[in-house]
């Protein structure tokens, strides 16, 4: 699906609908979220400061919150991700509710940003009648490294949630696909992908250029270690940089 396809796709999108940024943890998308709301997507009252995203990880508390509350509901957590996803009524009237604040007369374009998301999207699906996914990756190695600068996760839990998270990412992508952009590509390039993602998604006040964006923002720059890496691990990221190459050619 090459960027061609999707610019020509413009006329179908619901300009009111709601923009749904995933990814996994350290892959970007407080970058890709933060850019967007620079462009004119409404995200709420989200997170502009804290100590590992000097920008703020651009999460909304309710999302994280209702996250949490689903995952430990199946049994498991952001970094222990359950196998299956269900959900009671409770849980989809507090979506639901929350969905309503963020739909306004006056917001032509709304979103919301959390790595857990990718666990848990078909119960956002569930309450939203029309959304756009946009996607952010990163390297393993860069993520890896990132989580365990945090103090939390080893290597080896690192490399099951990088494998686990992008694997959900591209199950998604296959079932209907979206722009995905690259937290690796240069600074140039990352740009570049921005504004033409802005662009496809009409964003109102996006302009030539975007402040949000530094590289400073990548605090472990790729250095495409595999030694820790599985085939499987390989797979899914050499599917993803040609997912991605197809996405934005000119």
């Amino acid at each position: 699906m090459s960027w061609k396809v999707f610019r020509k796709r413009t006329s179908d999108r619901q300009p009111d609908g709601a923009v749904v940024i995933l990814g996994m943890h350290r892959s970007g998308t407080s970058s890709l979220a933060g850019s967007l709301e620079a462009c004119g997507l409404y995200l709420g009252e989200v997170s502009q400061y804290n100590r590992h995203n000097t920008k703020g990880n651009r999460e909304h508390r309710f999302v994280i919150s209702l996250n949490d509350q689903l995952l430990a509901a199946n049994g498991g957590s952001w970094d222990r991700p359950p196998e299956t996803m269900v959900w009671d009524q409770e849980m989809a009237a507090q979506r639901d509710a929350w969905v309503r604040r963020q739909r306004q007369p006056d917001r032509s374009r709304w979103g919301f940003k959390d790595p857990r998301t990718l666990l848990t999207l078909p119960f956002w699906l569930e309450g939203l009648a029309h959304v756009q996914l946009v996607g952010t990756y990163r390297h393993p190695d860069s993520v890896v490294k990132s989580l365990a600068s945090r103090g939390s996760i080893d290597v080896v839990q690192g490399m099951f949630l990088w494998r686990f998270y992008n694997r959900k990412l591209l199950e998604t992508w296959d079932r209907t696909p979206f722009p995905i952009v690259s937290f690796d590509a240069n600074a140039e390039q990352y740009r570049d992908s921005l504004k033409k993602l802005a662009r496809y998604l009409q964003l109102p006040d996006c302009e030539d250029r975007n402040d949000f964006f530094e590289s400073s923002l990548r605090h472990q720059e790729p250095c495409h270690a595999e030694e820790f890496m599985e085939d499987e691990d390989r797979r899914i990221y050499e599917r993803l940089e040609v997912i991605y190459r197809s996405n934005w050619d000119d």
